[in-house]
């Protein structure tokens, strides 16, 4: 993270805050006279596209106010992007392993390499998983069923699994969808 987007996002913490949200990261940049905000948020249960609108019209006016925002971001016009982290971010806090409890995440792990596991719990700094698939160099896919928990600092980052059949786990073909899921 460059000088200026770490001190943006130190101006911009307790206004996100303020909405409930934490910062996952904010980035400057500056390509030629183009010129680009980006700050991620996200929280507990998810952000809803009402909190985005409200977030990014605080810090709008925020940042067309504040005399250090303004000599960071210059008089230049630019871009403004508030949105939340995608499937593709790499999991490395506790909160955002708590989060994603339920989903398929791509682990390492020291003994067994490279593994897709579902998270089942998150309690403090460690993990319980269940491991599903180990994957090697010369033999593909492996069915792996193991139940662990480690440390979060031994399986960082981890990666979210898209899955195309969970709604099939979730659908009684004699009750119909589960509420609950």
């Amino acid at each position: 993270m460059s000088e200026s987007s770490a001190r943006l996002a130190e101006l911009l913490a307790p206004i996100v805050a303020a909405e409930g949200l934490d910062l996952e990261h904010v980035n400057f940049h500056v390509h030629g006279d183009t010129r680009s905000l980006q700050i991620l948020v996200d929280r507990d249960g998810g952000v809803r596209l009402d909190d985005i609108a409200k977030l990014s019209r605080r810090i709008s006016d925020f940042l067309d106010t504040d005399a250090e925002a303004d000599a960071l971001i210059g008089s230049a016009p630019y871009s403004l992007e508030v949105s939340s982290p995608g499937i593709d971010r790499p999991l490395t806090e506790p909160r955002h392993w708590r989060r994603a409890v339920g989903h398929l995440v791509r682990i390492r792990l020291p003994d067994l390499g490279t593994v897709v596991a579902r998270i089942r719990e998150v309690q403090g700094d460690q993990v319980r998983l269940a491991v599903r698939w180990r994957y090697g160099q010369r033999m593909g896919a492996v069915r792996h069923d193991e139940e662990r928990t480690v440390p979060i600092a031994e399986v960082s980052p981890g990666t979210l699994e898209v899955e195309f059949d969970r709604a099939e786990e979730a659908y009684d073909f004699e009750e119909g969808f589960d509420d609950e899921e």
